[in-house]
């Protein structure tokens, strides 16, 4: 076996892996369609990421599936499917920003009650601008 080709199968098996975790995590937290093949990501709103990221403190798997959606963030804001850097995003991070990022997206959100019901993405983007503003000439978050 080539090493592409166990790294997409390792890769495949964690995917799988996590859409588990997350559809249990769904259950439990009452997102309607939860388990419903793709209607179990239309439920993800600002309240379901700040609900996840803010029990994650109490239950390993829920720290786990808020620090996973909030690095795939990351990365689809930085690369294109074909592998390319995409334009900078509109927030510069550090990479000892990383670690404290499911803190300041909980925060944040609990100070901003009206993107509760705004997709989760357009939420997590907000938070990290208002949070991690690139400064001028910086570097933005990749």
């Amino acid at each position: 076996m080539r090493c592409d080709q166990h790294d997409k199968s390792a890769f495949k098996q964690i995917s799988r892996c996590l859409h588990a975790a997350f559809i249990v995590v769904a259950c439990v937290l009452g997102i309607p369609g939860a388990g419903l093949g793709h209607a179990s990501t239309q439920g993800f709103d600002g309240s379901v990421l700040l609900r996840t990221c803010q029990a994650a403190a109490q239950v390993k798997a829920l720290s786990v599936i808020c620090q996973t959606y909030i690095n795939g963030f990351l990365d689809t804001t930085a690369y294109d499917e074909s592998g390319r850097a995409k334009p900078a995003p509109s927030f510069c991070l550090a990479e000892p920003d990383k670690e404290r990022l499911p803190t300041v997206v909980v925060v944040w959100l609990n100070a901003h009650p009206e993107y509760l019901k705004q997709p989760a993405p357009a939420a997590l983007r907000s938070a990290l601008s208002d949070n991690f503003p690139c400064k001028t000439g910086a570097r933005k978050a990749k």
